[in-house]
């Protein structure tokens, strides 16, 4: 990074907080170095071994920050380093910068429409919107209904039919949605516009609510990257034991260890508060703005 790139970065992560406090949202700092990483099967911890054992390095503070949400119940973000061990490619690191943050008494909807006020403050002015359901855009780019296929079998044939991916054996429901949304969906959507896919099948709920069959869940896709996402979180302990015994099952069919569970945040998730949060990686974000402004320079 050269020193104008420097340059913006710095006034980037200014206006980041400058943002956030003027909204009533305290910045707070959670470790990085802790003893369960991840709660999701499809994140890999980097591990550190130290004088005391062993840790994990984790891929976002949301564990942290919502155990501090259970003692704290107000607005809060972070802006940290996190870490995921993940195959290089351009736009995957194994170390980022990421922003979260948390705003009790909402849901999805409210903290979604923090994100765009938050993204158009960054950007420098208002910014056009797409926005779609996941059941809208796998009509759009796949012609399936996703209502229709609830079942592993019926998205496997359909899937498999279409000739959207190559179904094995071994592939669950959630590995066909995978499938199908990376190669078909993820790059039919626009890139110059921000685009918002809400309303997440309930089978994808890791640590947030359900509502009937869909989750409340959003990302926003941007210069054919995934930029952030976020929902409305879950606060129930007992979901949350059957939710961990599920993400731990998928690791061990793929051959990996589970992730330990999350012995602090168990005890912490029935004291928080009705909450939402949202994660955004700053790097992209930062990227897509530059080229949205074409080079321009905010004073």
């Amino acid at each position: 990074m050269d020193e104008k790139g420097v340059r913006r970065f710095g006034r980037f992560l200014r206006e980041t907080r400058n943002f956030f406090d003027s909204r009533g949202f305290t910045e707070v700092m959670t470790p990085n170095l802790v003893s369960a990483g991840a709660f999701e099967a499809t994140l890999d911890c980097l591990r550190v071994s130290h004088e005391q054992g062993q840790g994990e390095l984790h891929t976002s503070p949301e564990l942290a920050m919502k155990c501090l949400l259970a003692e704290a119940p107000i607005p809060i973000y972070q802006i940290c380093k996190s870490y995921r061990d993940d195959p290089p490619s351009p736009i995957h690191f194994l170390e980022f910068v990421m922003l979260e943050f948390y705003q009790p008494q909402a849901d999805y909807r409210e903290v979604l429409a923090t994100t765009r006020s938050y993204f158009e403050c960054v950007a420098g002015g208002p910014l056009d919107w797409v926005s779609l359901t996941v059941r809208e855009a796998w009509l759009r780019h796949t012609g399936l209904d996703l209502d229709d296929l609830v079942e592993r079998d019926g998205l496997a044939e359909a899937v498999g039919k279409r000739g959207l991916a190559t179904v094995r054996e071994g592939d669950s429901w959630e590995d066909l949605f995978f499938k199908v949304m990376i190669a078909h969906v993820e790059p039919n959507l626009p890139e110059e516009l921000p685009v918002i896919i809400t309303d997440y099948p309930g089978r994808l709920c890791t640590l947030l609510k359900k509502r009937g069959g869909i989750v409340e869940r959003f990302e926003i896709y941007w210069r054919g990257m995934e930029i952030c996402n976020g929902g409305t979180e879950l606060g129930d302990s007992e979901a949350l034991k059957v939710r961990y015994a599920a993400e731990s099952n998928v690791r061990k069919v793929r051959g990996k260890e589970p992730h330990p569970f999350p012995k602090a945040f168990a005890e912490a998730i029935e004291k928080l508060p009705p909450l939402a949060g949202v994660a955004i990686g700053m790097e992209r974000l930062g990227m897509c703005i530059d080229v949205a402004m074409g080079g321009r320079t905010r004073s």
